[in-house]
């Protein structure tokens, strides 16, 4: 009796690992057009206007994205450096 419940305890739990593991994967039959990576749709400026653009333009807008910030934290940098610090405000 006693092999017989530890045997059903394994397999319940060797059962559990395997549809876990197996509902983690991808849906192969869910067809879901936004999974396509050779495209990548943008919102453009804050209303429901949506366009689809390629993969190429998505990098170059995240560029230039980074490059403005990249100058915006140069610029504030220079300013903060040309103030200099108030040495009268430390005693």
């Amino acid at each position: 009796m006693r092999p017989l419940r530890r045997f059903a305890k394994t397999t319940a739990v060797v059962f559990g690992f395997l549809v876990g593991s197996a509902t983690a994967g991808l849906d192969v039959w869910l067809n879901d057009s936004r999974r396509n990576t050779s495209t990548a749709v943008i919102g453009v400026g804050q209303g429901q206007t949506r366009r689809r653009i390629t993969l190429l333009q998505a990098r170059r807008i995240a560029l230039e994205a980074m490059e403005w910030a990249e100058r915006e934290r140069l610029r504030f940098a220079e300013q903060e450096a040309s103030s200099g610090p108030e040495w009268k405000d430390y005693p």
